[in-house]
């Protein structure tokens, strides 16, 4: 097959990864893929059979010169000829409407960005608890009000207008026309929320790959915990920072990744005195990244917004690491509590605090808890069964199935 890839951009986080690996894979399956973005910045991996097609802004809301973008999509389509179309990611309804004319389509929804004008799902002000709460309600206009009510997303109309209205078109479109995927049974169940039939909705879990090597057992560095992923509040980053200053002070951190929210978790780790304890490490490439899952004994997912699968957790499990996670979203597919690391209650300092101490300062229940986790990624997030299930589903759909 010949398969378009369309994603916002070409690196930067999980997505990203997932992209990477997945085209490798395909490719070594005899399928040739090309990637269609839309923002500048980052490159395909050297080595990585694909090309890449830049062009700039057609993703997004608010592309400049869009009539001629879309004309440049269709010369890219011309040229391709592709048998299939995957789109990872992609709010412009012109840009979605023009692709699922030119070829089958196939839609892999990674997070709930496409369901939710702020991205999150995840209701922020007047809530029953005080706090951030998942969001219960469908995409729809009723947005807009919730937007003024519980800040869940932009409150200026010539915002949030075209946003909503983008968004639920390319679901109607997606409800028609489109083949659907999505990594976890919580976020099937989103869809089915937003009108979609749940047995059309393919569940292929991420996967991830193990070290060449077998890292050392958890803990032999010291009592580090790990953080991996988008730095942002909705992430439970301060929540895991005051769950850190509640702990022993030869507790450290290491934080791996980037975003928007980075100058305040500087700014909140320094006033709670933690500057010595917390190392800020930036995005990191596979092989860096992999040394900071090597060199933990834990891994810390403290999410508060509803996490559609969550990449860094089983990725923890592949190097033997036990997690701490938030029941947050489908976290809880993959994390079995008791076994493979522990769930506490998104928002719960006190819980993460405690749970983090139990695995830190005890160097035999934080094996058997990584030894569950590795056997658990070897048995059910395996790349073989992934691709396998992704291929069955872009060649029944280039089929028209």
């Amino acid at each position: 097959m010949k398969i378009l890839h369309v994603a916002p951009q070409l690196s930067g986080g999980g997505l990203e990864v997932y992209l990477h690996e997945a085209v490798r894979r395909l490719a070594a399956l005899g399928h040739a893929s090309a990637v269609l973005h839309g923002r500048a910045g980052g490159a395909l991996p050297a080595g990585l059979a694909a090309r890449a097609y830049h062009v700039p802004g057609v993703t997004d809301l608010g592309c400049p010169g869009l009539a001629a973008r879309l004309a440049e999509v269709r010369e890219v389509l011309r040229a391709g000829a592709p048998d299939v179309i995957l789109v990872h990611g992609a709010t412009q309804h012109w840009l979605v409407r023009l692709l699922a004319g030119a070829a089958p389509l196939v839609r892999f929804v990674h997070d709930t960005h496409c369901l939710c004008p702020g991205g999150g799902k995840t209701l922020r002000r007047s809530t029953a608890s005080g706090g951030p709460e998942p969001c219960p309600h469908p995409l729809g206009l009723a947005c807009l009000g919730r937007a003024w009510t519980r800040r869940c997303t932009a409150r200026d109309p010539r915002v949030a207008l075209p946003l909503l209205a983008h968004l639920r078109a390319n679901l109607a479109l997606y409800r028609r026309r489109a083949a659907m995927a999505c990594p976890s049974v919580f976020m099937r169940g989103l869809l089915a929320h937003n009108g979609f039939d749940p047995a059309r909705v393919a569940v292929l879990p991420h996967f991830t790959t193990l070290p060449a090597q077998a890292p050392p057992a958890p803990g032999a560095c010291g009592p580090v915990v790990l953080y991996a992923g988008r730095v942002h509040w909705g992430k439970g980053l301060g929540e895991l920072l005051r769950a850190l200053a509640l702990l022993p002070p030869e507790a450290s951190l290491d934080l791996a990744g980037d975003g928007p929210d980075l100058a305040g978790v500087k700014d909140l780790a320094r006033s709670l005195g933690l500057e010595g304890r917390v190392r800020f490490h930036g995005w990191l490439d596979p092989p860096a990244l992999g040394a900071l899952y090597a060199r933990a004994a834990v891994v810390a997912v403290p999410s508060l917004v509803p996490e559609a699968f969550c990449m860094a957790g089983i990725e923890a499990m592949a190097y033997g690491r036990p997690v701490v996670g938030a029941d947050s979203g489908a976290i809880g597919e993959w994390l079995e509590h008791g076994v493979t690391g522990w769930l506490v209650p998104p928002g719960d300092t006190a819980a993460l605090a405690a749970r983090l101490r139990e695995i830190l300062f005890s160097t035999e229940l934080a094996e058997e808890m990584g030894t569950a986790g590795r056997e658990r990624a070897e048995r059910d997030f395996t790349p073989g069964a992934h691709v396998s299930g992704l291929v069955q589903l872009l060649e029944r759909t280039a089929r028209g199935g």
